[in-house]
């Protein structure tokens, strides 16, 4: 199985070269390898080169100090251990490496970032998997003139049966499992080249969810960086992959001056229910309009709110005018003796219920009884101006005292109580619902009136 990089295609694979080369030109010098410089409760630790899980050849003959993947790892959460570490330097510059060691060294950065500030700096190149590990820092700079991205993974495979042939070599697989040794003969089939493809893929997918989850993106978002570009600093902080255009000097001056910045732009507007930087301005105005439309809509509600209420007491204040109007009626018939009390409060409770032009044609109808008793115009001073103060006007007639001397006409009058009460009663033992028990009784009063 080929390994799968994430790193520049024009890297070189310092692996395939011997080590003298790199001590001809003076590069690398011997001795242990340095993970991580301690200032004060600063921690600077370098990010540098080409990534690896494993020692390279270099390290072996004593060309490096390059740290692996693991030991920078082990290194991160050492120091997210140590209370005396108030702040992590990541400082930055890599084309990437290989993708085995690189998700662990990316979740020891983002777990250290949950107790400490972790700073990435990146100083010349962050790509690909140094990417990676930068995006998952608490907050993320570029100086000028530095680049990050390079987002993807890829694979080469080499075909080498045209040259084994050339060179009269056979090989001869032999293999349990479908696709147990693909390759291992130097020749890549369809099937291999499906196979690598699948692993590329979700290897790249791995990538671009951790850079969601380090920058506080949404997915499609990240996903849209994964183009294998790079971009230098001022476009990659327009765009959302780092905070902020800032060298690794001057984080160093800011750290010594007691600066505090918040973390990561993206997470923090995130936090506050925000938008990333490219959207700021949208979220924005999008907010103003919601919060123009919430506005308009309780203003809205008040108004609807208010005119419901005036109906209501308009309604509350028409029904009482007119209970009062139809007491004085029947208080006046009461006095004339047209009715007794009794009926009054049966008439009462029956006229509750009616209509303003079933009430008004009730009273004329036991005001015909003796006339004189219900006609216009003698109300008492008072009883006149609350009538004429109601809000809407009830079709009722002017009710007057009763002249002095009138007595009583009509006896069946006083009757209409136990009239209705005793067609009631009826209505129940026929087996009528209370409903039309109610019905018959205002049909009896009725009868009763008209008589």
């Amino acid at each position: 199985m080929p390994r799968i990089l994430l790193i520049d295609s024009d890297a070189p694979v310092v692996d395939a070269l011997p080590p003298d080369v790199f001590q001809a030109f003076g590069m690398g010098s011997a001795g242990e390898p340095q993970v991580s410089q301690r200032l004060g409760s600063l921690a600077v630790v370098p990010i540098k080169g080409r990534l690896s899980k494993t020692p390279s050849i270099m390290r072996l003959f004593g060309y490096s100090t390059a740290p692996t993947t693991g030991e920078i790892e082990e290194e991160i959460l050492n120091l997210a251990s140590m209370s005396a570490v108030q702040t992590i330097v990541l400082h930055v510059d890599s084309p990437g490496g290989e993708a085995d060691g690189t998700q662990g060294l990316a979740d020891a950065i983002a777990e250290a970032g949950r107790s400490k500030r972790v700073i990435a700096s990146i100083d010349g190149k962050a790509g690909s998997a140094a990417y990676w590990l930068a995006s998952q820092a608490s907050e993320v700079y570029a100086g000028k003139g530095s680049v990050a991205g390079h987002i993807g993974a890829f694979a080469v495979l080499t075909d080498t049966t045209e040259a084994d042939r050339a060179v009269g070599l056979k090989r001869f697989l032999v293999a349990d499992g479908e696709f147990k040794g693909l390759g291992a003969d130097g020749e890549v089939t369809p099937e291999l080249l499906a196979d690598v493809k699948r692993m590329v893929l979700a290897c790249s997918q791995q990538f671009v969810s951790a850079v969601a989850s380090g920058r506080g993106i949404p997915e499609t978002k990240a996903a849209s960086w994964k183009t294998g570009q790079y971009w230098m600093a001022e476009e990659a902080a327009s765009m959302g992959l780092i905070d902020g255009v800032k060298s690794y000097r001057q984080i160093l001056a800011g750290l010594a001056k007691g600066e505090h910045t918040v973390k990561n732009q993206n997470q923090q507007l995130a936090a506050e229910g925000g938008d990333t930087p490219v959207s700021a301005d949208v979220s924005a105005l999008r907010a103003q309009v919601e919060s123009l439309s919430a506005s308009v809509a309780t203003l809205v509600q008040t108004i609807d709110t208010e005119r419901k209420e005036r109906v209501e007491e308009r309604a509350e204040e028409s029904k009482t005018a007119r209970s009062k109007a139809v007491g004085i009626a029947l208080d006046a018939l009461v006095r004339g003796n047209v009715i007794s009390g009794a009926d009054r409060e049966a008439f009462s409770g029956v006229l509750s219920t009616a209509g303003d032009e079933e009430v008004s044609t009730f009273l004329q109808a036991l005001a015909a009884r003796q006339p004189g008793v219900l006609a216009a115009p003698a109300l008492p001073p008072s009883e006149n101006v609350e009538l004429a103060n109601t809000p809407r006007p009830v079709p009722v007639p002017r009710i007057l005292q009763h002249p002095a001397g009138k007595t009583r006409f009509d006896p069946a009058g006083a009757n209409a109580h136990a009239i209705g009460e005793a067609a009631k009663a009826k209505a129940i033992e026929a087996g009528k619902t209370e409903e039309e028990a109610h019905a018959a009784y205002r049909a009896a009063i009725y009868a009763s009136v008209a008589s």
